[in-house]
């Protein structure tokens, strides 16, 4: 195992404590991760090194910009993602993306079902698909306080550790 790796793993890890306990990806763990990715890898590989490095970090950006606009997730999620593109490459972070999002999905169904909130949520979805098919009907969406989160670090990370030790590849989904 890599140096880089071994950064990455723990790089995770601590993004995901504080993200657990305070709720936040920090800035000071995301950018110092991307600089060291792409540091590392103009040193390993010079301009196809940086090349490698910039297209991990576009790719989680492009990626997951939208779920940070549509407020689905935090800016220091996609900074964490972008981080791991910066020392893994476009590949790598493409594949945590789609992995983290099936991880987060997991992870969401056995907090809604142990907070007894399942059908409710499974309700809510329903309400929200019938008013995109039929256009008269309204949608009311749950207030943002009502909201449950989970700390999307915590997908991330285990995405990477799947990633990583080739448990579960969805590169077909992007590849082909």
């Amino acid at each position: 195992m890599g140096m880089v790796t071994i950064l990455l793993f723990v790089f995770c890890v601590v993004c995901t404590v504080t993200d657990f306990r305070r709720g936040k990806v920090y800035n000071a763990l995301t950018f110092p991760s991307m600089l060291v990715g792409l540091m590392a890898h103009i040193v390993i590989g010079g301009f196809q090194g940086a090349t490698f490095s910039l297209l991990g970090m576009g790719a989680a950006l492009i990626l997951f910009f939208p779920f940070f606009a549509l407020k689905i997730m935090g800016a220091g999620d996609v900074k964490m993602l972008m981080a791991i593109g910066a020392l893994k490459g476009a590949a790598f972070a493409l594949n945590v993306a789609i992995l983290s999002i099936f991880v987060g999905g997991m992870i969401s169904f056995f907090i809604l079902l142990y907070k007894g909130r399942l059908l409710q949520t499974i309700t809510s979805i329903g309400k929200l698909l019938r008013s995109i098919i039929v256009s008269e009907l309204e949608y009311e969406p749950i207030p943002l306080e009502r909201c449950m989160m989970a700390p999307f670090a915590i997908s991330i990370t285990v995405a990477v550790f799947l990633t990583q030790f080739n448990v579960l590849d969805v590169s077909w989904l992007w590849i082909y």
